[in-house]
């Protein structure tokens, strides 16, 4: 029986049964489960823990079956092959399935992570060495070089890294204007907030460049990486995409932006291993607003925007206005 760690999960959906999970393992792995637990839904999929024999999966399984093949799960397969031949901490991918011929969702099974998550560690006291070593796993992994801009489309008939987009600022103003729309739909801008971002982006577009294309996370966070047996591992790569590494930076920095404490050791850390752009002030301003704004979007249709735990999506966008009209450039 499936035992469920939090049961107040009002948005779950596409749950698999424990007779659908069983056939999966018995098909790929010769093993019946011999526990399986659903663990705490991320924003794109429900994920379970399985004990299987004498080893620990996890399991994910796309939560908009009805709507989108997760094409992410099968970049992710292969982003963790190349992470493995650099020598770079990865999470092995046992098996990846989008086709529904087994199950009727797609999903995903790698190693059970022993660890936790910087999330939460966030009221150690030793949090920032560790957040310093995130900054140096994320520089060692900008050193992959890609091609092409944005989501690896086709990643593994490729079998290379290779973004669909011709160029970055092509990939990173897609859905600027649609978004800026809904945003002011829903009151978190107002009308004049609304002309003032258009604005910053009309005239600074022609900045947004990137001549050296690399491997991105797309989603660094810190429940996204796992101090594992002493060391950081970046997991849940499905946003992965080819571009300018200071936006994974700015993604990062949006998520802790009222802790410059961390935000410091995360650069100190980055810096030790990968020095920063000349221009970095600009571009990582430009890209922290655009992420503001996205993740607010995100917010809205996900959950409420006043939802307890969450950071405040206006206050956000302020911050990021407000570090824009610093810049000399503007």
């Amino acid at each position: 029986m499936i035992s469920y760690k939090s049961t107040n999960d009002p948005t779950a959906k596409n749950i698999p049964t424990k007779s659908q999970i069983d056939k999966i393992f018995e098909n790929l792995f010769a093993k019946k489960p011999l526990q399986i637990e659903k663990l705490g839904r991320s924003t794109l999929h429900n994920v379970f823990r399985v004990k299987a024999g004498n080893k620990n999966y996890l399991l994910r399984v796309n939560l908009s079956n009805d709507l989108y093949k997760e094409l992410g799960f099968l970049a992710e397969e292969f982003i963790s092959s190349i992470l493995k031949k650099k020598g770079l901490n990865y999470v092995k991918i046992h098996a990846v399935d989008v086709s529904k011929r087994t199950v009727p969702f797609d999903f995903e099974i790698t190693d059970y992570i022993k660890g936790k998550s910087l999330y939460d560690m966030s009221g150690e006291k030793d949090i920032s060495r560790y957040i310093n070593s995130l900054g140096r796993a994320l520089a060692h992994i900008h050193s992959i070089k890609t091609s092409g801009f944005g989501p690896f489309d086709s990643v593994v008939g490729q079998n290379k890294l290779k973004g669909i987009y011709p160029k970055w600022s092509v990939y990173f103003l897609k859905n600027l204007k649609e978004h800026l729309r809904l945003l002011q739909k829903a009151k978190v801008i107002d009308l004049q907030a609304h002309k003032r971002i258009t604005k910053i982006f009309d005239k600074y577009k022609s900045k947004i460049k990137c001549f050296s294309p690399r491997l991105l996370h797309g989603d660094v966070a810190n429940h996204n990486a796992i101090l594992s047996s002493g060391k950081i591992v970046l997991v849940d790569w499905e946003d992965a995409v080819s571009g300018d590494p200071t936006y994974d930076i700015a993604y990062y920095a949006s998520g802790i932006y009222t802790k410059s404490k961390w935000l410091k050791s995360f650069l100190s850390g980055y810096q030790k291993i990968s020095p920063l752009p000349k221009d970095f002030g600009f571009r990582y301003r430009i890209y922290f607003l655009r992420i503001a704004l996205a993740k607010a979007l995100i917010r809205y249709k996900t959950y409420t925007i006043s939802k307890k735990g969450l950071p405040d999506v206006h206050e956000r966008i302020k911050n990021a206005l407000n570090e824009i009209s610093k810049l000399k450039v503007l």
